[in-house]
């Protein structure tokens, strides 16, 4: 059986990219074939990637964009690749991009001589207006008026966070076709003996980005004082990092971006909390990944980790953007009369973790074919 998966970057830190390769990675290992299309740009900078390239066993072959608004939205030609690979499953990532429509006129077409399957991964887009500007906010709403029941279209709408299902029955999705396959955790984190906690290290791991809020964090480790350390690691937003690297404490490390799993596992693993600030996320892969390690997760109470994090249970919120509610969470967290709770905590988050692991996330998704 020959599957084909559609997103929009194949290389860069992207989170949709992560998911693909390793959903695409297991399904491999289960003897299917596998093959990626996406644009031939790389995530997170300006460099363009190589056309076609086999990773981890995947065929992925990267398009030029024919068009591109903004980061997130382009349209790329995949046609005549797509009729000589034939496909018997298609599963297309993200809601309200262009590829998704290409590729359900183009499984249309194929049908006339196979059956073939297609189903779309949403990857939780439907967030709060105010993070968007007058005009992406207008074409998201009149994108959902025109578009949103093409939905049904598809043979299964698969959403990554359980919050997603009551939006797209508003949108009038048939209920028999939503289905819960969230974001998942490669096997060899859950191999791992965690690190006993000790209270020191600090840990952002993902894109130096607006959205992620990195500078709420800066701020409030920065006003707590002891041996503490704070490691930053990911690409970086040229503008946005210039903007908040102006910080002198010498406790900060800042690291590049680490893509290796290995390295990602050991660099998680070594942190005693992990810390998500960002504005907004559909289901953060990397705070799941803390998890099943056994860390103490701290995250503002954005949508994507509200649905994970039961506060106080396996790790903690805090309001968006709120410096002053930060800085007092992780000092809680540094004082060593907490950690009896602190470990109980921890192996909440691990134990909870487990339903993410991606034996059984791929066995879901395998029912569907």
């Amino acid at each position: 059986m020959r599957i084909l998966q559609i997103c929009l970057y194949s290389e860069g830190a992207c989170g949709v990219w992560q998911r693909v390769k390793q959903d695409s990675i297991e399904l491999i290992k289960r003897g299917y074939e596998v093959s990626v299309f996406s644009s031939n740009l790389v995530k997170g900078s300006s460099a363009n990637a190589v056309s076609n390239v086999v990773i981890d066993d995947i065929n992925i072959f990267r398009f030029k964009p024919k068009f591109k608004l903004g980061e997130n939205y382009m349209f790329f030609n995949f046609k005549e690749r797509f009729f000589s690979l034939k496909p018997n499953v298609v599963i297309v990532h993200v809601y309200r991009h262009p590829h998704t429509h290409y590729a359900l006129k183009l499984v249309d077409e194929l049908r006339k001589e196979k059956n073939v399957k297609i189903f779309i991964v949403t990857h939780a887009p439907f967030v709060d207006d105010k993070l968007r500007s007058l005009f992406f906010g207008f074409g998201v709403k009149a994108y959902d008026l025109l578009f949103s029941k093409t939905l049904n279209k598809f043979d299964k709408v698969f959403t990554i966070a359980t919050w997603e299902k009551d939006i797209l029955l508003k949108f009038g999705v048939n209920p028999k076709k939503v289905v819960y396959l969230p974001n998942n955790v490669p096997s060899q984190f859950f191999k791992v003996k965690s690190k006993k906690y000790q209270g020191k290290k600090v840990l952002f791991l993902g894109r130096v980005a607006p959205v992620k809020d990195v500078d709420v964090l800066i701020k409030a480790f920065s006003l707590i004082e002891g041996d503490f350390v704070l490691k930053i690691v990911g690409p970086k937003e040229e503008a946005y990092w210039n903007e908040i690297s102006g910080f002198s404490d010498s406790r900060i490390e800042v690291l590049d971006a680490v893509y290796d799993l290995n390295d990602k596992i050991k660099l998680m693993n070594e942190c005693d909390v992990f810390v998500l600030p960002s504005k907004r996320e559909g289901m953060p892969l990397s705070l799941i990944e803390a998890m099943s390690l056994g860390k103490l997760v701290i995250s503002s109470a954005n949508e994507g980790a509200r649905d994970l994090i039961d506060d106080g249970k396996n790790g903690f919120v805090f309001p968006i953007g709120n410096v002053d509610a930060l800085k007092k969470r992780l000092e809680w967290c540094f004082d060593s009369n907490n950690f009896v709770e602190i470990e109980r905590i921890c192996l909440n988050a691990k134990e909870f973790s487990k339903q993410f692991d991606i034996g059984k996330i791929v066995d879901k998704l395998e029912d569907s074919f």
